[in-house]
């Protein structure tokens, strides 16, 4: 079995933005994530998790408004432990543009 390590920085949309997706034939686990809001308002964040080929709605939020984030701040995302398999994508959108930026490291095993 094969493990390796990796991680993303991505600065989320108010439209579904993907912040990273896992290989079709591996399992990819969360060890860390973050969320830092960078404007002065507090904002939300929604995380959803995709199946390959699928889209980001109402059927996949694995944390609907998952954190109210005030200004200035960062914040952990409540996903440590989590997985994506079979090239399902995590994804992510604020209530507005450019405010939010998430970070999150993983482990892939295959």
């Amino acid at each position: 079995m094969a493990i390796n390590q990796g991680n993303a920085d991505i600065q989320v949309g108010s439209a579904a933005t993907i912040i990273v997706n896992s290989p079709s034939n591996a399992a990819l686990t969360f060890i860390q994530a973050t969320a830092t809001n960078v404007d002065s308002a507090s904002h939300n964040l929604t995380l959803y998790r995709v199946s390959s080929g699928g889209s980001a709605g109402t059927a996949n939020i694995i944390g609907a408004d998952a954190m109210v984030i005030s200004g200035g701040v960062t914040a952990a995302l409540p996903i440590v432990g989590q997985s994506l398999i079979q090239g399902q994508m995590l994804e992510g959108k604020a209530d507005a543009g450019s405010v939010v930026n998430v970070n999150v490291s993983w482990l892939v095993t295959s």
